[in-house]
């Protein structure tokens, strides 16, 4: 099986390269800088990018324009990735591909951190898209409870299968192993809670993330329930400060 080990540098398009290339710098500017400004303003084009990619619908070449890059009818995963180290700065797109090369599943990592005085705050974000075939859901009645829980089980495994497929490169490593954390927190928090239809509400379930925050959120939004079209997005935020340790 191929796999698209692909990258693009989504907020400076014009020095985009891939990240086995030496000598290749993906920022360079300062925090607080103007270009700062225009940096979040690219990070929110690179996400509309992401929304843009339709599971089910959108091709191979639909997913190379996006993440900037080839990607072939042959890959069966692909990802785009831009980090800042230095300020702490995160955001991966991935996706999966059908043997027919149309989107099958998408998700996306997204951490900033802000800094002031001698504290830092991290908001993270993620989100997953994919279709759940019929066959998974049929045993499960349309109540509130156990499809959830079904819903939240082929989820994990399509986000922990993902991330397999790169937890060798040392650059999605962090990423995607906060991901599955994060998940895994949310998901058996919210089997043992008797509220199961906390998910479903705007507001979202609330769980405790441990080192990842204590009020984070998980939404459960159904985009189209006949055809098993499902969108979970997890976002949560934690403190840091000199006195309590980076």
């Amino acid at each position: 099986m191929r796999i698209a080990k692909v990258a693009v540098l989504i907020l400076m398009p014009s020095f985009l390269c891939p990240l086995w290339t030496a000598g290749c710098s993906n920022r360079q500017t300062q925090m607080g800088s103007g270009a700062s400004l225009n940096e979040q303003s690219s990070w929110a084009a690179g996400k509309r990018a992401w929304q843009n990619i339709a599971v089910g619908k959108s091709s191979y070449n639909d997913v190379a324009a996006v993440f900037e890059t080839t990607v072939s009818d042959k890959d069966r995963y692909a990802y785009a990735l831009d980090e800042d180290n230095k300020r702490e700065n995160t955001f991966l797109m991935m996706v999966n591909l059908d043997e027919d090369g149309i989107v099958a599943g998408k998700y996306y990592w997204e951490r900033v951190t802000t800094s002031a005085l001698l504290a830092k705050t991290e908001n993270w974000e993620i989100a997953m898209d994919t279709r759940i075939p019929a066959a998974v859901l049929q045993e499960y009645t349309s109540g509130v409870g156990p499809r959830e829980e079904a819903i939240l089980a082929y989820f994990a495994t399509k986000l922990y299968g993902i991330a397999e497929k790169y937890e060798h490169l040392n650059e999605v490593f962090g990423a995607t192993g906060a991901m599955k954390r994060i998940f895994t927190l949310a998901a058996s928090e919210y089997n043992m809670r008797a509220d199961k239809q906390a998910l479903r509400s705007p507001e979202g379930f609330v769980f405790d993330g441990d080192i990842y925050g204590d009020k984070c959120t998980m939404s459960l939004v159904p985009i189209d329930e006949r055809a098993g079209w499902y969108f979970l997005v997890l976002k949560g935020k934690r403190s840091r400060n000199f006195f309590t340790g980076w």
